[in-house]
């Protein structure tokens, strides 16, 4: 294992017939440190696999990040922590992953 958290981020296609295999094997690659999230194209789920040490992600920050991300980007990543709230498990201090 490293001691640097490391992701793998795929674009699911919900309506295919592979999908819900698709995600068990994800989740069984990455022993359960999954977290998804809506795309915005209808039918689609963003899946990121974690490996590496665990962490937790504070609300604060997340939205301090986003707000950066949308001056430099252009896009909203404020709405895209409302889909891994909605979508993920989390609490009221963030998002353990």
């Amino acid at each position: 294992m490293t001691d640097r958290l490391s992701v793998m981020a795929v674009n699911l296609f919900g309506k295919d017939r592979s999908f819900k295999v698709n995600i068990e094997n994800i989740d069984r690659a990455f022993d359960g440190r999954v977290l998804t999230l809506p795309a915005t194209e209808r039918g689609n789920l963003i899946v990121f696999g974690l490996a590496g040490p665990e962490a937790a992600f504070a609300w604060g920050e997340l939205r301090a990040r986003a707000s950066v991300l949308r001056e430099t980007t252009g896009l909203e990543f404020a709405s895209w922590i409302s889909g891994f709230r909605k979508m993920n498990r989390s609490d009221a201090a963030g998002l353990p992953v």
